[in-house]
């Protein structure tokens, strides 16, 4: 799980080097390969889930913020979907 973590943090890097595209997509696909992992050889990592819910959930919304931005419904699914998988996977026992 190590090279998951480092890769997450190569993420957040993009995120901070304004790359916000390329770190949306890399996180996603991290996400989709921690999901796979976890079912196919029940081995979690459930902190490092969380935080990667947590990020897309608010990279999201900094990503449409603006004062006078109305945020669309779709936005709003994905933004709720992202947070609530990451408190429902904490309150399973898991810190984030």
């Amino acid at each position: 799980m190590i090279q998951h973590r480092l890769y997450f943090a190569f993420i957040k890097h993009l995120w901070s080097s304004d790359r916000w595209d390329e770190a949306m997509d890399r996180l996603k696909c991290l996400d989709d390969i921690m999901d796979l992992v976890s079912h196919c050889e029940n081995i979690r990592d459930d902190s490092m889930q969380v935080s990667c819910w947590l990020e897309l959930g608010e990279w999201k919304l900094e990503q449409a913020a603006s004062p006078s931005f109305r945020i669309s419904d779709q936005l709003q699914v994905e933004v709720l979907t992202a947070f609530k998988r990451a408190t429902s996977s904490s309150t399973s026992g898991c810190t984030a």
